[in-house]
């Protein structure tokens, strides 16, 4: 029986999404992600920070309860303004559209968008940065 293993599938994704040249971060800002010195004034490094979200699904049978397992995520994209939010936004969509992960004995199946958040602009900091925030659903047997 192989079950599902959130860290597996987050180790997972960070992995693919790392393979594919970005900065992640696992639901923080990583090193060497944001600005290379003083804000506003040297360039951004873009970013994504990748954390799963409470609920999902498991379904199965009794002998095997987590046949299937459905798991979101938030995997919000950074800059340091709105074109480079939305180049990073689309890095991560283009790696993960057409991904199959492995974990151990279990597959993806599907990993596919659920909710795109646009470009949004945070006045929190100064100078303000943008991030872009993504529900994914995977799916994985």
């Amino acid at each position: 029986m192989s079950t599902h293993s959130g860290l597996d599938l987050t180790d997972a994704i960070v992995a693919l999404l790392e393979g594919g040249g970005l900065l992640v971060g696992r639901g923080a800002k990583p090193d060497g992600g944001g600005w290379q010195g003083a804000p506003g004034e040297s360039p951004f490094t873009p970013y994504v920070d990748v954390h799963p979200v409470p609920g999902g699904v498991f379904d199965g049978s009794l002998e095997d309860p987590y046949t299937l397992a459905r798991t979101d995520y938030i995997i919000r994209s950074f800059g340091g303004d709105q074109r480079q939010c939305e180049w990073m936004n689309d890095r991560v969509h283009a790696l993960l559209v057409s991904a199959r992960l492995s974990m151990g004995e279990r597959r993806t199946q599907t990993i596919r968008p659920d909710v795109a958040g646009g470009a949004v602009r945070d006045d929190t900091v100064q100078p303000p940065i943008w991030f872009a925030p993504a529900r994914w659903r995977v799916l994985t047997n």
